[in-house]
């Protein structure tokens, strides 16, 4: 054997040796990084409560997953229930169960009091001898008068009562709106859909 062949296997085992002493670092520096990120990892469906001690072996058992994924799911279909409530406007505030006075109701309401004061008014009197009306005209008056009175005061029942519960309507409103919008109320009321029991 030569100096050359001698030299030239001695060449050899230093580039395997120094081949080996890089693929060493490298597996260091992997398992390094790996048992760092390996420290953050968390397994799914655990937490500080619900581990042994070692975090790599979970207390969940196959009946608590099959539940937590029960629970979810009643969630889930809670949420596209109210999506899609909000989106029809089923849980939205009906605009007719407010006090407000609207429309033939205004109107009624504005006859009604406008003969009610005149009627029975104090100065009625007075001024119908200041006119030199006839004394049948303020009957009359005083009889239309009564007759709105008698119909807000049945309406009132009769809204209340009889037509507002079967349709989930607000009982007393209803009651208020009888009164000052007489019939036109009872008119809408019966035109209105009922409203859902849950709302």
């Amino acid at each position: 054997m030569t100096d050359d062949d001698i030299a030239q296997q001695l060449e050899e085992i230093m580039q395997k040796k120094k081949k080996n002493e890089i693929k060493e670092e490298e597996s260091r520096l992997i398992a390094g990084n790996i048992d760092r990120y390996s420290s953050n990892y968390e397994i799914p469906f655990s937490n500080r409560k619900n581990i042994s001690t070692n975090r790599r072996q979970p207390e969940w058992t196959a009946e608590q997953l099959d539940e937590e994924a029960r629970r979810r799911g009643k969630t889930y279909d809670w949420a596209r229930k109210v999506r899609e409530e909000k989106e029809k406007n089923i849980g939205k505030k009906d605009l007719a169960e407010t006090i407000d006075v609207h429309g033939g109701l205004r109107v009624y309401a504005i006859i009604f009091t406008l003969l009610s004061s005149i009627a029975y008014g104090k100065a009625t009197p007075p001024a119908m001898e200041w006119m030199d009306a006839s004394p049948t005209f303020l009957t009359l008056i005083q009889g239309v008068a009564l007759i709105l009175l008698s119909a807000s005061i049945v309406s009132s029942i009769y809204s209340s009562v009889v037509l507002a519960p079967p349709k989930n309507r607000n009982s007393l409103i209803w009651a208020i709106k009888g009164f000052a919008g007489g019939p036109p109320a009872v008119f809408q009321l019966k035109e209105l859909n009922d409203l859902p029991r849950n709302v």
